[in-house]
């Protein structure tokens, strides 16, 4: 018993319940209020959570991705089905009359609430602006009343000791602009409203508003202001992460400022400083292969003349500028040259055809072919001890369980999380959310002082750049690239095996 509780503390996402929304399943959802109290809140949180993006089907569009060891945590082994038949919570996807679902292929059970119960969900989050405060409650039921002393949680997602971050007191609490995010609601509410009435693209869009990007905005920041309008902490969102193989930081609750579309994370952080590390992964790689011998040309090139060749990219291609940085992460992360409409650029470029043109670009074959030679460089010179290679974080990943996109990012993601850390030493107080390869701000800081920390950290060069972070909604929506693909699969896809490393923000 005690094994299985240690394992549901470090597996768990670090939920904070909102209770304005469990009484208002127990008011509205038949049979919920019959419910033991830790099945209520286990409950509340897979209704909360599974229309979003962070729960979103790798296979199956519309549907979302629970374990089966989630499930068995949260209810014991095989009691969610009977709850589910009882009261009506969720369709699970069937093929050929068996629920669909593959272990070779890593393809969980797909789950989608049934139209009564997100129809619930839907009217409690078009009211959040009109209740009063909330009570957050933890996963035990009992009301949040302090904070833990770092954000970090001390087991990292194998169960393990956390390795970084000792002694740094990360605030688990996120300041958010409630102004400025009902005023991108109100946008988005007019936009839906006149598209429904007919309107055409020039009389009030630039371009065919996207209308399962906007609903998924929509929904995104009314689950923002439901946590960020809590009675303790009013006009902050908790946030706790976790630390991965590589001791790369994820936000581990829902939702979060730090794997969110761009635009909400813009209104939310609206009046504070986003830090960011200048092209962190290609910087590192091209220092790698450096210190080993070996330069990298295309990449230095690329490096020196960053805006121009993502502008002609962009030009030549006619996508976003985003579109272009996404594609050149995915491409550090080993993303392969496919015609899959599945696949990791396909997807970033929405086209089968655009990915198929840019495969034949010499800049971009050029930039691959240096980023393979540069990859084989650098793990040719790593020192293997018992079948495991380590980065500067002191983490190892065994050579044999993985492919070399796997390795290079674990070599990468250490120096990254290491700089970031160093910022973090130095700016304590200031620093209030944690990205991947960059920071949020509540003060402008000394970027030089930041460089010289990561330096002596990491014993790489890194250019770090400083903005104000403010929104403009005229042009937010239409800058943002469509989302009617999952941007949490094209991380996956672009990743190609490459471990739980490569996130992209919207």
């Amino acid at each position: 018993m005690k094994k299985a509780k240690k394992t549901q503390t470090h597996a768990h996402r670090y939920e904070q319940f909102d209770e304005a929304f469990l009484r208002y399943l127990a008011r509205y959802l038949p049979g919920f209020k019959r419910q033991p109290k830790d099945v209520r809140l286990a409950l509340c949180a897979m209704i909360y959570e599974a229309p979003t993006r962070y729960r979103a089907h790798s296979h199956h569009d519309g549907y979302a991705r629970f374990t089966w060891q989630e499930l068995a945590q949260s209810f014991g082994r095989g009691r969610f089905n009977a709850i589910n038949d009882e009261l009506g919570l969720f369709e699970i996807l069937k093929e050929d009359g068996r629920e669909s679902w593959s272990k070779a292929e890593e393809r969980t059970k797909a789950y989608m609430l049934t139209e009564q119960v997100a129809t619930i969900r839907a009217d409690y989050l078009k009211g959040v602006f009109k209740r009063g405060a909330t009570r957050l409650m933890t996963q035990d039921g009992k009301y949040l009343q302090s904070l833990p002393a770092s954000a970090l949680a001390a087991k990292n997602k194998d169960g393990q000791n956390r390795r970084g971050f000792h002694g740094l007191p990360v605030t688990s609490l996120v300041p958010v602009n409630l102004v400025q995010i009902k005023k991108l609601m109100v946008s988005i509410e007019a936009r839906l409203l006149a598209h429904e009435a007919g309107f055409v693209t020039g009389e009030l869009f630039s371009a065919p508003p996207n209308i399962k990007f906007l609903k998924a905005l929509h929904q995104d920041a009314a689950m923002l202001v439901s946590k960020a309008r809590n009675v303790n902490w009013p006009g902050r969102v908790l946030h706790r992460y976790t630390e991965s193989e590589s001791g790369r930081v994820y936000a581990a609750t829902t939702p979060n400022l730090q794997n969110c579309f761009r635009v909400l994370r813009e209104a939310a952080m609206a009046g504070l400083y986003d830090i960011d590390i200048e092209n962190c992964h290609y910087s590192i790689l091209a220092q790698m292969a450096a210190a080993h011998g070996h330069q990298c040309t295309v990449i230095n090139d690329y490096l020196t003349n960053k805006r121009q060749f993502r502008e002609a990219l962009a030009a030549e291609f006619g996508i976003s500028m985003r579109q272009v940085k996404d594609a050149l992460i995915a491409l550090i992360y080993g993303a392969k040259f496919s015609g899959r409409e599945g696949d990791a650029l396909p997807m970033i470029f929405n086209s089968k055809a655009l990915a198929a043109k840019a495969y034949e670009h010499p800049m971009f074959m050029a930039l691959r072919d240096d980023i393979a030679e540069a990859r084989a460089v650098v793990l040719a010179a790593q020192e293997v001890n018992r079948r495991t290679i380590k980065n500067c974080r002191g983490l190892t990943i065994r050579v044999d369980d993985s492919n070399e996109r796997q390795q290079l990012a674990h070599l990468l993601q250490g120096v990254e999380v290491a700089a970031l850390e160093a910022a973090c030493r130095l700016y304590p107080e200031e620093i209030v959310l944690l990205q991947h390869d960059g920071f949020t701000s509540t003060k402008l800081l000394d970027t030089e002082r930041i460089e010289a920390a990561m330096l002596e950290a990491t014993g790489y060069r890194l250019k770090v750049e400083q903005k104000f972070i403010q929104v403009n909604l005229s042009d937010a929506f239409d800058a943002h690239p469509d989302t009617t693909k999952n941007q949490n699969e094209i991380s996956r896809k672009a990743n190609a095996g490459a471990g739980s490393g490569f996130s992209l923000a919207s």
